[in-house]
């Protein structure tokens, strides 16, 4: 399925999708607010001075939070029962809030965190509030992995928050590609099974990676030449184990858990054109594509 501006009433690019894990209902950042569906009917969410919504984070209470340009919202429920944005950013200290554009964004147990390049902000449960300045290198990635948030920041590698201050944990893996300059770019994260240490979804490919220390190392050799040709713009785990990355000019790449290639879906196969900015599942085996122009679904459970 695939949808336009004209169906969903918002501005043609869609940044980030996200499904409700317990409403099932659909989140999209768009440069008009946020869009609702709820898998019949479209609503436009307006964040203030209809800014853009570059990123959506649903926090382990099923609360949603906003990030825009200077500006931090969460959905509360109107006198209606509808779902609006509140304002929180002012729960920052002035001098922290002028942290520019947040564009990534992870929950973890006690609060969400979201980052621009510059800063990283933090929102609690009870109320507390953290904000770091990236440093030298930008922050571009986010995960809650391990009890403790990780950041990806480039050709610096993943960092750990720990004790309030950012400990360096892996470096940056070796490019494929020698004219990519910025070797780490964080997707996602998830631990392996038995304890394992982590699969991490990046911008040069799947990585496994032991934990503090340790190297990240790409999942199977015989890929790498898919990530030499260009770096991925996004990925997702999905629900039956494969990967799926997403490349500018090719589309859709899905692999299996080991690493072998499971399927493409790129231009010269039909499949549409307009590069995907952020990728999503929903339970019912669906993958979402967040486009610069438009959305669409594909049902990629099915082998």
């Amino acid at each position: 399925s695939t949808w336009d501006s004209d169906d969903y009433g918002g501005a043609p690019g869609i940044y980030h999708v996200v499904q409700h894990p317990r409403t099932g209902y659909v989140y999209l950042g768009n440069a008009f607010g946020l869009i609702e569906y709820d898998g019949a009917t479209w609503r436009l969410i307006p964040f203030r001075d209809e800014g853009v919504v570059p990123i959506v984070v649903i926090d382990g209470r099923g609360s949603i939070w906003l990030g825009g340009t200077n500006e931090i919202a969460v959905l509360r429920p109107d006198a209606r029962g509808e779902l609006q944005p509140v304002e929180v950013t002012e729960r920052l200290p002035a001098a922290t809030r002028n942290f520019g554009r947040l564009y990534v964004g992870t929950a973890a147990p006690e609060g969400v965190y979201l980052a621009s390049p510059s800063h990283l902000v933090y929102f609690g449960h009870d109320g507390t509030t953290r904000s770091w300045p990236a440093g030298s290198t930008n922050f571009n990635g986010l995960c809650w992995l391990d009890g403790a948030l990780h950041a990806s920041k480039g050709a610096a590698g993943l960092v750990r928050l720990e004790a309030d201050a950012f400990d360096p944990v892996a470096a940056a893996p070796r490019s494929p590609n020698p004219a990519i300059s910025d070797t780490l770019r964080l997707f996602g994260a998830r631990a392996e099974p038995g304890g394992a240490g982590a699969m991490l979804l990046t911008n040069v490919g799947p990585m496994r990676w032991s934990g503090r220390g340790a190297p990240l190392t790409p999942l199977a050799d015989s890929i790498a030449a898919e990530f030499a040709r260009e770096s991925a713009t996004t990925a997702a785990f999905l629900p039956d184990g494969r990967l799926a990355f997403s490349f500018p000019r090719r589309g859709l790449l899905i692999l299996e858990a080991s690493g072998a290639v499971s399927a493409r879906l790129d231009p010269a196969q039909g499949f549409s054109r307009g590069q995907i900015d952020h990728l999503a599942t929903d339970d019912q085996g669906g993958l979402w594509l967040a486009r610069v122009n438009g959305l669409a679904r594909l049902q990629i459970d099915s082998r």
